[in-house]
Parts: structure tokens; sequence; C-alpha cells
């Protein structure tokens, strides 16, 4: 049975009008673009004055004078406005991008370096742990030992053996991303006949 919920309606028509785009551009889809970017610009905009009053009002009212300086780093930045004064912007951009880049940098060494580290030199008792290691050391032994003279024979064959594991990789990660899209569009067919038209249950 169809819905009659007027949410529903409105959901199906911006998803059909979204997929419209696959046969060729037409008004519906421009409509569905324009109101999906003023949206998400609405949305950011309510986020930022929350999180203006969350994080820095309502903190310095109780009188909690240390957020006084990211406040002022933060408008500061709006100097770069200014046409004689824009170089004052640059102070809260180095600080914004310094905190930023030691934030990252923790991150990608924690999940990436030493999460890599540790995996590899797990006990050996698993086939995971085995093909592990073996991935991490080839493909290591692939970008580093480029000599050609250790790119032959036995030497070349771990190389060979890195380069199949780079492969593999790549094309994991390529169908991990494939099947992600898919689960999305499945999702949005099946809200279309379940939800809307009631074809399925």
């Amino acid at each position: 049975m169809i819905s009659t919920d007027p949410g529903v309606w409105l959901a199906s028509f911006f998803i059909l009008a979204i997929f419209s785009f696959a046969f060729r551009d037409n008004p519906a889809f421009k409509l569905s673009e324009h109101i999906f970017v003023a949206a998400s610009v609405g949305n950011a905009v309510v986020m930022a004055v929350t999180n203006i009053q969350r994080y820095a009002l309502t903190p310095i009212s109780r009188g909690e004078v240390t957020y006084l300086l990211p406040c002022l780093l933060g408008l500061i930045l709006y100097f770069q406005y200014h046409p004689k004064h824009y170089w004052i912007s640059r102070y809260g951009m180095a600080f914004m991008m310094g905190v930023s880049l030691v934030i990252a940098f923790q991150t990608e060494i924690k999940t990436n370096f030493v999460s890599q580290i540790a995996m590899t030199m797990a006990p050996l008792n698993t086939l995971n742990a085995v093909v592990i290691l073996i991935a991490t050391i080839t493909t290591l032994y692939y970008f580093v030992f480029t000599i050609p003279s250790l790119t032959k024979g036995r030497l070349g064959t771990i190389a060979m053996i890195g380069r199949y594991m780079i492969m593999i990789a790549l094309g994991a990660s390529f169908g991990n991303t494939v099947v992600t899209r898919m689960k999305l569009l499945i999702g949005q067919l099946l809200f279309l006949l379940v939800d809307w038209l009631g074809v399925m249950k």
C-alpha cells in the first residue's frame, strides 16, 4: 500500500530527482541539488552558532577566562578581509594549523604506525597474523629496496610478492568502496519500494 506520509513522498521525490540525472540534466535535479546545498549551509550555520554559544559564550559567562584566547584567535582570522592589516590573521591561522597538524600527526602515528607494528609483531598462531607479516615485509622491501641488483633472482621474488600484495590491498579497497556505494543504492531502492510504494515487505 502506498504511503500517505508527506515526508515519505517528499523524500521519494528527491531520491527520484537525483536518480534522474543518470539520464540527463533536468529542472528536478537542479531543484534537489539547490535544496540540498541550501540545507547543508543552513545546518552548518546553525551548528556554528550553537558551538559559539556552547564553547565560547557560556564558559566565558561563567568566568572561565581561558576561553578568551581561542575566541581571540578566531576573531583575528577576519582580519584577512582588511586590505592593510590582513597579516594579523596569519597568527590565528598558524595556531589553528599547528594544533590540527599535531592532532592529525598523533592520530596517524597511533592508527597507521603503532597499530601496524603491533599487528606485525603478533604471535603467528593464526593465518591473518602470517599474512599480515608477509604482506608488511614484502611491501616494505618493494618500496625501500629498489636497487636493480636487489630486485633480481630470489630477492626479486620478494619484491614481486610485495607488488602483488599492494595490488591485492588496492583491489580490496576499491571493492570495499564499490560495495559501500551499492549498499547506499540498495537502501534508497528499498525505501522507494517498501516505505513509499509498499510493494515489498
